[in-house]
């Protein structure tokens, strides 16, 4: 008897995910660069308020320090409103991608586990 070979509905859902993840992956990393951008702009531009905050809150989730001081009340700065709305739509992207990224692999389960597709 024969192997089973992997159905060609199968291939494309496994390489379309697998292209879906690596654009996903490119959007997260330009989204870290403009966070990064962001967090350098408020320590040259903000040094006091950036010190202020707590060691984790610049460390380790710096999203959480850009969203307190855009809700400072401070945060009227052409450039940092530009940088914030950028980043702000590239995260937008970034979730977008990701939900369609997940979309393939989804449908590869449901058709291996209930069409009868062939790994």
């Amino acid at each position: 008897m024969p192997a089973e070979q992997t159905s060609l509905i199968v291939k494309a859902l496994i390489i379309a995910a697998a292209a879906l993840t690596l654009f996903a992956w490119w959007l997260s990393a330009r989204n870290d660069k403009r966070t990064r951008a962001l967090t350098d702009y408020l320590k040259s531009n903000h040094e006091a308020f950036w010190r202020a905050l707590p060691w984790h809150a610049r460390n380790l989730n710096p999203s959480a320090a850009i969203e307190a001081y855009r809700r400072s009340g401070e945060a009227v700065e052409p450039e940092f409103l530009e940088l914030y709305e950028a980043r702000r739509t590239a995260s937008r992207k970034l979730f977008l991608a990701l939900a369609i990224a997940v979309t393939p692999i989804a449908i590869l389960l449901i058709g291996t586990g209930l069409l009868g597709w062939s790994w």
